[in-house]
């Protein structure tokens, strides 16, 4: 996360399923999940833009389309509690 912050970059759609982990357990961010179809359920659509992870983004990004490196921090901290819970997804058993 340091590491992309230095850089400037925000990722927008940090989750489990976009991490890759690699030899000696380094961890490489990417942007898998969304070209994938099997993560559909992970998406939601909102009538004014395109698919977005509802249960991954911050209140600011949710609400004002608004990202920032705290959302990624947000996003960040549901990724912790994704490795926490050994792979469950974020709000089980509430509906998009």
């Amino acid at each position: 996360m340091e590491f992309l912050s230095r850089m400037g970059y925000i990722h927008r759609d940090l989750a489990t399923r976009n991490c890759l982990v690699g030899d000696q357990q380094i961890v490489k961010i990417a942007n898998f999940a969304s070209m994938q179809n099997q993560y559909d359920r992970d998406y939601y659509t909102l009538s004014s833009r395109s698919r977005v992870p509802l249960r991954w983004l911050s209140k600011e990004a949710l609400q004002e389309s608004r990202y920032t490196f705290s959302s990624d921090v947000y996003s960040f901290g549901v990724v912790l509690w994704e490795i926490y819970t050994y792979g469950r997804q974020p709000y089980e058993g509430f509906s998009n």
